[in-house]
């Protein structure tokens, strides 16, 4: 679901997928801790970096041609790539 079809869902439905989504981020931001914890990551603040890296996921559906250059496994690749290096040592 794109942010943009909150809109139409019902409340209860809205304060569902709300809290389904801030666990989800919850998980990310655990992940990235994680990884500073280790020293696999450069110290950042977890919350920011976690909105950069689902931001930049949760725009692919914006801009994805199935019919482009690249198959989506080449794009998931490029993006895992660019995102995981810039949290890295």
């Amino acid at each position: 679901m794109l942010l943009t079809d909150l809109e139409s869902l019902t409340s209860l439905q809205r304060r569902r997928y709300v809290a389904m989504r801030d666990r989800f981020e919850r998980g990310v931001r655990q992940l990235i801790r994680e990884g500073m914890r280790r020293r696999e990551f450069r110290k950042l603040d977890a919350r920011l970096a976690g909105f950069a890296i689902l931001g930049a996921i949760n725009w692919i559906p914006k801009w994805y041609d199935p019919r482009g250059a690249l198959s989506s496994a080449e794009i998931a690749e490029a993006f895992a790539d660019f995102l995981v290096t810039a949290l890295e040592v």
